[in-house]
């Protein structure tokens, strides 16, 4: 498993029947309750034929401002640096890890969804990737028949995924959550079953709605996954 990215998470609780929330710094290492967020891209490196047009995409990356944790009742929202959700190749056959850290809720127990927060760079996002520098929030690039690409979007967007209900019962698990994307599913035009050419401005808004829609998740615990 690739480590993209290791950062301490900063959580707030928002109670369902409550304004306020409250926040804890970076939990103490003793602290049970993990979480451990990965990504993976389907399709990434194949080739995507619909007539006489094929699209091969090589690497996905993704600014995410931020994350929430859905639990029964309860809402986890995580402070840290954005981070980037980023698959290539080179992650073929494997999921990413793009965060782990502790969840610093001992009484919270059971979780059922995730929101991811996409949104673009801006002048002091401590952001060291050159794809997304300048105020995007997704760079893909691949080939569009053999010629290479390139795609910038600035879009921004929240989405609300839910997974089955998952149970932290031992101190020592990790609340696992894997964040999926599929190349298929916004590189192709599902109205008339073709390639979207990702040269032409007018595609954008389209392949764009699409990647938004195009997540899943699925969760489940672990107590034998070391945190480095």
């Amino acid at each position: 498993m690739k480590i993209n990215s290791y950062r301490n998470l900063i959580i707030c609780i928002i109670g369902a029947a409550i304004l306020a929330t409250a926040c804890l710094p970076d939990a103490e290492p003793g602290i049970p309750r993990r979480t451990s967020l990965l990504f993976n891209v389907v399709n990434t490196g194949d080739s995507i034929v619909k007539g006489q047009d094929t699209v091969v995409v090589s690497e996905v990356k993704l600014l995410l401002d931020r994350f929430n944790l859905i639990a029964v009742n309860t809402t986890l929202q995580t402070s840290t640096e954005p981070l980037i959700l980023e698959f290539s190749e080179s992650d073929i056959g494997r999921d990413v890890a793009i965060l782990q850290g502790n969840i610093g809720f001992t009484d919270v127990e059971e979780f059922i969804g995730l929101k991811i927060f996409i949104d673009k760079t801006e002048l002091n996002d401590p952001i060291l990737d050159d794809d997304l520098a300048g105020g995007f929030s997704i760079s893909v690039e691949g080939t569009y028949n053999g010629i290479p690409f390139d795609y910038q979007s600035d879009t921004v967007f929240e989405r609300e995924l839910n997974f089955n209900n998952v149970t932290l019962t031992d101190e020592r698990e990790t609340l696992v959550v894997r964040l999926v994307t599929s190349i298929s599913s916004w590189m192709v035009d599902p109205s008339t079953n073709t390639v979207i050419d990702p040269f032409e401005d007018s595609n954008s808004a389209k392949i764009d709605s699409l990647l938004e829609r195009s997540f899943t998740v699925e969760a489940f615990a672990n107590n034998s996954l070391p945190f480095n």
